[in-house]
């Protein structure tokens, strides 16, 4: 079975600055670029014969849209960060370019679809790969993608190490499962996406709504009589709302997904990305300048090796 990596490249991005924060080349932090590539090696280490596909968030649309979870609601990650108010911020989003174009040259397959976050393209890039029998590995550590592993034990989630984390561990951690996943975490938040959640409901609440019977997606009047003679109507108001923003895109038809990419812009580059998704061949010359720029000795000094796996597209 062949392996597939695919990696959520912002999240790594941050994980990478904050482990190597010190590192700097003339006054320009390095360090996220550094990790990244450090992760890449440890990839094509561990799996040398498989795709790595790196998946970013979309930048705003022609027409100012940034993603239907924005437009939806006003508060969507709205407590995050920004370079304007965070240094380190401001140190991750400039080196976004520089890798952009090191991957590039390195010959990987990358999404960055205007209008269109990471989550929804990691989703829709996960299914056409395991319905086309790929295994599946996900490089991440948001938890939004747990709802993934409902589609089969061949996609997993990669942890430290050789580390994988499947339905299993889900619930043995949690007590739910993938298909459960999206419902138990409308009902608890995310306050990292600005998503508070039904009030006074922790993780053990949600818990035991959710193996109660609770249907998240459907207002309260459509829940079962256990759950509405435990829980107020007023505090199941938005929790369909929550339910809504938590779930990842899986299919391309998805009227979410559509309503994104009605721009002439997103629909040519989505086309192009996803539906007919060829990679540039690697451009040796142009990946070691661009390493040597940086001053990043560890990936110049392996640059063969980080380099992309040729893939025959005619046999996936």
């Amino acid at each position: 079975m062949k392996n597939t990596i695919v990696v959520d490249t912002h999240n790594l991005l941050y994980r990478s600055h904050y482990a190597y924060p010190s590192l700097t080349h003339d006054g320009t932090a390095t360090g996220a670029m550094h990790g990244v590539l450090m992760a890449l090696h440890r990839h094509r280490v561990q799996y040398p014969e498989s795709e790595i596909i790196f998946v970013w968030d979309g930048p705003p649309n022609k027409l100012g849209y940034r993603s239907w979870r924005y437009q939806d609601y006003s508060e969507y990650k709205a407590g995050r960060r920004t370079p304007e108010t965070d240094g380190n911020v401001a140190q991750v989003v400039a080196q976004v370019q520089p890798l952009y174009d090191i991957l590039h040259y390195a010959g990987y397959l990358q999404y960055r679809i205007p209008g269109i976050e990471a989550d929804d393209m990691i989703g829709l890039t996960v299914s056409r790969l395991q319905n086309k029998g790929h295994r599946v590995l996900i490089d991440s550590t948001d938890k939004d993608f747990y709802q993934l592993l409902g589609y089969s034990r061949n996609v997993l989630i990669m942890r430290k190490g050789d580390g994988k984390f499947g339905p299993d561990d889900l619930f043995t951690k949690y007590g739910v499962t993938p298909a459960q996943w999206v419902g138990y975490r409308a009902l608890m938040g995310d306050p990292s996406d600005g998503i508070p959640g039904m009030p006074r409901c922790g993780p053990v609440g949600a818990q035991k709504l959710m193996n109660m019977g609770a249907v998240p997606n459907e207002p309260w009047d459509s829940q079962p009589d256990k759950i509405r003679q435990q829980v107020a109507e007023s505090r199941w108001e938005n929790v369909p709302l929550w339910h809504k923003l938590s779930c990842i895109i899986t299919r391309p038809t998805d009227p979410l997904l559509v309503r994104d990419i009605k721009c002439f812009e997103s629909k040519r580059v989505f086309r192009n990305s996803l539906i007919h998704h060829n990679p540039y061949a690697p451009r040796e010359r142009k990946f070691v300048e661009a390493l040597t720029e940086y001053n990043l000795a560890f990936a110049r000094g392996r640059c063969r090796m980080l380099m992309a796996v040729a893939v025959q597209r005619g046999s996936e």
